[in-house]
């Protein structure tokens, strides 16, 4: 098992439910970005971005215990 901190901005923050930020996730070793998508319960829907440790990632992107991971919906508008 990993461990990992996610932190959720924008329209996914409340997929929190009530739990601290960041979330603490304990994940299978062979976990990916999808994988927790999946553990949080956000709609797979929903159009979000990742970080992980501060480079930006995908839905396959690998997991390793003591990840930082961010999860948010991209930003529209502006001029």
């Amino acid at each position: 098992m990993i461990e990992i901190r996610v932190s959720l901005h924008g329209d996914v923050h409340k997929y929190r439910r009530g739990r601290p930020d960041p979330i603490v996730e304990r994940l299978a070793d062979d976990a990916t970005i999808q994988s927790l998508v999946d553990a949080i319960g956000i709609d797979p829907a929903v159009p979000i971005s990742f970080g992980i440790n501060g480079q930006l990632a995908r839905r396959d992107s690998p997991l390793h215990n003591g990840d930082e991971v961010l999860i948010l919906t991209p930003m529209e508008g502006g001029r």
